[in-house]
């Protein structure tokens, strides 16, 4: 596997007590028709595809690291 050490990937699945699944249907909606919605498919998921990429990047030794989808999306923020 080219990710083991300390390198970790994004876990693709959706939490049941996620932010999208407690909103109330209006805050859904508000959220499928902003910004949020589009970076949220549209560029989110290429962020996370890039992972693989950067594992090089980890040494096989210490803490496990946030993913790097997640701090690439949260530099675009």
């Amino acid at each position: 596997m080219p990710w083991e050490g300390i390198f970790t990937k994004t876990n693709a699945q959706q939490h049941l007590f996620g932010m999208v699944t407690q909103l109330s249907e209006g805050l859904q909606t508000r959220f499928r028709t902003s910004w949020a919605q589009l970076f949220k498919v549209e560029i989110v998921p290429i962020l996370f595809d890039s992972e693989d990429k950067l594992s090089i990047l980890y040494g096989k030794t210490g803490r496990l690291n946030i993913s790097v989808g997640r701090v690439l999306s949260l530099c675009f923020l």
